[in-house]
């Protein structure tokens, strides 16, 4: 849900609301697929596109759209 929000967004929000943040600590456990895609995948395709992270972002708002509108075309 918050896969287009830097994570110096999130921080300034958090001061800003005076909400404490806090890591979980399994987040640098690269055994789990998530933190293996973030800290090893995700950069490596940086390397190729710097803005690899908003365009998968925009493929998936993209595909939610088309998946709705296919819905709603067939719903009828």
């Amino acid at each position: 849900p918050l896969l287009d929000v830097t994570k110096e967004e999130l921080l300034l929000y958090l001061k800003e609301k005076d909400i404490s943040y806090c890591v979980d600590r399994t987040n640098e456990d690269v055994r789990y697929q998530r933190n293996r895609i973030r800290h090893r995948i995700i950069p490596e395709l940086e390397t190729i596109n710097p803005n690899v992270v908003n365009t998968v972002v925009r493929l998936g708002n993209s595909v939610r759209e088309d998946v709705i509108l296919i819905s709603q075309l067939t719903d009828t």
